[in-house]
């Protein structure tokens, strides 16, 4: 299957990582038109929208060879990595910012936030105009888990620093959901940050051991599985939202038909 100079190595995981895309995409859709109100909520959202571009990101240069060598094949080797390493930095972010007030998001600390979104902003050049961090595609070592490509890349003298980052800051994050859970005495909203923990427990872990600690080590043969577990995260918190009414999120039954359709539809175009 060519594709923009690509050759995809691997049918079924190419196809699979399109399903973690649309249903980590359609999660965001349902909680940011779903919330209108509360500030966490939407952040939720856009972090799950950066999700669904590194996941997409993740996909394309895991099951891809280069087999055809053009201007976008060479812009795309030469900067997926950084993208992906930048989106990764969007991701925690959001996500730390969500756990600091989650659940009731009384006060939404604006401050807080431009602090967050500047500094986000600041730290782009280290990864798009420097090697400090990781640099261009290397080239493949054989085959990894799955049957996909087993692609190696630059990383640079500060990529351990990044590593502490992508786990110091969800950490930090999730030890906050804890400490809550721990001082509540509301049994619903204990029930709600329970789950909630587990939820990004599940998405962060496996994505930071295989999408980037291994990586920081040149181990790059499980990366695809930090991709492939996003559809558990999805599950799990799209599954507490509808049943426990998370973040406040009107999940109407016509929303649930559409988007049924739009499943059925993905899966008439991708499958045979």
């Amino acid at each position: 299957m060519y594709l923009w100079g690509f050759i995809a190595a691997n049918n079924a995981i190419f196809i699979l990582g399109l399903f973690t895309a649309f249903f980590v995409l359609n999660l965001g859709l349902i909680i940011y038109f779903g919330n209108r109100h509360e500030l966490f909520a939407k952040v939720f959202a856009v972090g799950c929208f950066f999700i669904v571009a590194w996941t997409l990101g993740t996909m394309f240069y895991q099951t891809s060879t280069e087999v055809v060598s053009n201007d976008f094949t060479r812009f795309f080797f030469k900067y997926i990595q950084p993208f992906e390493y930048y989106v990764g930095v969007l991701i925690v972010v959001s996500f730390f910012y969500f756990c600091y007030r989650f659940p009731t998001g009384d006060d939404p600390n604006w401050a807080m936030a431009k602090v967050l979104v500047i500094a986000s902003v600041l730290v782009w050049p280290l990864f798009f105009m420097t090697d400090l961090i990781v640099g261009p595609h290397l080239g493949y070592t054989g085959t990894a888990v799955f049957g996909v490509p087993a692609g190696y890349w630059y990383v640079g003298p500060l990529i351990h620093p990044y590593s502490f980052f992508f786990a110091a800051v969800p950490g930090y994050g999730m030890w906050l959901l804890y400490k809550k859970m721990r001082e509540t005495t509301d049994a619903v909203l204990k029930k709600n940050l329970v789950i909630m923990l587990w939820s990004l427990a599940i998405g962060f872990v496996p994505t930071f051991l295989f999408s980037t600690f291994l990586p920081s080590l040149q181990n790059t043969d499980y990366c695809i599985i930090g991709m492939l577990v996003s559809n558990f995260w999805t599950v799990t918190v799209g599954y507490s939202i509808i049943k426990y009414r998370q973040m406040n999120v009107n999940f109407v039954y016509a929303e649930g038909i559409v988007l049924i359709m739009i499943f059925i539809l993905f899966v008439n175009i991708f499958l045979p």
